[in-house]
């Protein structure tokens, strides 16, 4: 089971790819090629790509698995707030 600390940082990590994707949508329209989203964005330094040639996946720095509703309501949450 993930540690307190971990969750944080998952959330942390999360909120801040939300806010990117936004940011990027803003800029370039609602779609954003697959290798613009291939190649990600840094966070902490470390390069955390969106997508991989299979599948989206969940960054290595993450230590949760994904939940795609609990991401859809933290994503809503994040649009209306901003």
């Amino acid at each position: 089971m993930p540690t307190e600390s971990e969750r944080q940082r998952d959330t942390r990590i999360r909120l801040t790819v939300f806010a990117w994707l936004e940011e990027q949508t803003q800029i370039h329209g609602d779609v954003l090629p697959w290798s613009f989203l291939a190649h990600g964005l840094y966070i902490d330094g470390e390069r955390v790509p969106l997508v991989s040639q299979q599948r989206i996946w969940t960054p290595r720095s993450s230590e949760l698995k994904p939940d795609r509703d609990l991401l859809e309501r933290r994503y809503e949450r994040f649009l209306k707030a901003g």
